[in-house]
């Protein structure tokens, strides 16, 4: 017979690996999405510095550095990484980016008008509040599009 403890110990073992099996990312896209809800959105920005360090037309890093300079409101910068995104976001044709990429491709624009307009006594406040977890990425739809069409080599 094996003591209660053993089998509460074993239970809880199991339990454990359960959880932590269910929350492990298995693709990129999950990966990035985990790291930002859960408020780590400097490494966030770290794995798109790295790829486009590593490719300058990297979608998947100019996507989620716009992600980050947008949610921290990065004025100064944001035009630049749009236009940026524009341009290469352009010369992709595949099937599921294409689909999703003229509503960003509008969003862009939007961003490069909106930019001089934002109301600078809102700053602070807003940049803080990006600092909170459990925010979705406002790009998710489009990096999971490049994943499905197998445009996404691991940089990280």
């Amino acid at each position: 017979m094996i003591p209660k403890q053993f089998s509460i110990i074993g239970f809880l073992c199991l339990l454990c690996s359960l959880v932590t099996h269910s929350w492990a990312a298995d693709s990129f896209v999950e990966q990035v999405s985990l790291l930002w809800e859960k408020g780590d959105k400097e490494e966030v920005l770290s794995i798109a510095n790295k790829r486009i360090l590593a490719n300058n037309n990297d979608i998947a890093g100019l996507i989620l550095q716009l992600e980050y300079q947008l949610a921290f409101l990065q004025l100064d910068k944001l035009p630049i990484t749009a236009d940026k995104l524009r341009v290469v976001g352009d010369g992709i044709s595949t099937e599921n980016f294409r689909k999703i990429w003229p509503i960003v491709r509008a969003d862009l624009e939007t961003i490069k008008i909106m930019v001089p307009l934002y109301p600078r006594k809102q700053l602070d406040i807003d940049r803080e509040k990006a600092k909170l977890p459990g925010k979705p990425m406002t790009y998710m739809k489009l990096l999971k599009a490049i994943e499905d069409d197998g445009l996404l080599q691991r940089h990280n």
